[in-house]
């Protein structure tokens, strides 16, 4: 039958979730979200889940993703597979924090250079 999939990513304890998408086994989701990465150990984690109105929600599996493989590429674009059954095409985007500061840094001090 068809499920009601929605899907919980989660960094250490940030976490955020997903719009439940209503009777499909291909959802799509769309959605975007920034989380803080505390630490080079942590993992980020996909729990994708069937909703149900009368009972708690049912795992459909999960992905983990280490921190080393998430900081080897500014952007990533590929499907991975659940621990179940199943693909979940993921992008994401590592970014320092200090990257936006020190650009701005970077134009200010041209700025200063001009004549």
């Amino acid at each position: 039958g068809k499920s009601d999939p929605f899907v919980i990513v989660r960094i250490n304890t940030n976490e955020a979730k997903t719009k439940t998408k209503k009777r499909t086994l291909n959802p799509v989701w769309n959605e975007n979200f920034d989380l803080d990465v505390t630490s080079a150990s942590t993992k980020l984690e996909i729990h994708v889940y069937d909703s149900d109105v009368i009972t708690a929600a049912e795992s459909m599996g999960k992905v983990i993703i280490s921190m080393e493989e998430i900081m080897k590429n500014e952007v990533v674009n590929k499907w991975y597979d659940l621990d179940t059954k199943g693909t979940i095409h993921i992008e994401y985007k590592f970014e320092h924090p200090y990257v936006k500061y020190i650009q701005k840094l970077s134009s200010i001090d041209e700025l200063c250079k001009s004549p």
